[in-house]
This record gives structure tokens, C-alpha cells and sequence, in this order.
């Protein structure tokens, strides 16, 4: 194993953090909704979290595809390494 792996060109910052805390948000009310049975209200409550949620992943996706150094690379998909953490670390 390499201890040193490279520099990740993607910092973690304030914006993936709030990407992540709204994407278990969205997970937490879609096991809400699964497992109870809600008032038409908080369902609609939810239903307009969870565009909002998406609508924000998607500009961030095209925004890290329009960063991109290699569009090809940034769409290859190999399971786990292919995130931004493991994305120039081979192990």
C-alpha cells in the first residue's frame, strides 16, 4: 500500500458538506414515507424537499463536469474508486 496516494484535486468545503447532511435528510423522509403512513401535507412537505434536493445534486454534478479536467474520466464509473476521494489513489 502507497502512503502517499497524490493530492485530491476536489477539497471537501463547505457546499459537499451541506450536499451530504441534505442527502441523508432526503434518505431519512424517504424512510419516513415507507414506513408510515403520513398526512398529504408532510408528504407534499417532503416531496418538495426532496426536488429541491435533487435539483441542487444536479447542479453540482454539472458544475463538477463543467470543472472536469477529463469528461471521459469524470463519467467512468468502477465502483468505489471512482469517487473523488479514491478517484487519483490506487491502493
Amino acid at each position: 500500500m502507497s502512503e502517499s496516494c497524490g493530492t485530491n484535486s476536489e477539497k471537501v468545503g463547505l457546499f459537499q458538506i451541506v450536499v451530504l447532511i441534505l442527502s441523508i435528510v432526503v434518505l431519512g423522509a424517504l424512510g419516513a414515507d415507507a414506513a408510515f403512513k403520513l398526512p398529504k401535507e408532510v408528504l407534499d412537505i417532503l416531496q418538495t424537499l426532496d426536488t429541491l434536493v435533487c435539483v441542487l445534486l444536479l447542479t453540482d454534478f454539472g458544475i463538477r463536469f463543467y470543472k472536469a479536467e477529463s469528461k471521459l474520466a469524470f463519467l467512468k464509473w468502477d465502483g468505489l474508486t471512482s469517487s473523488p476521494v479514491f478517484r487519483t489513489c490506487r491502493f
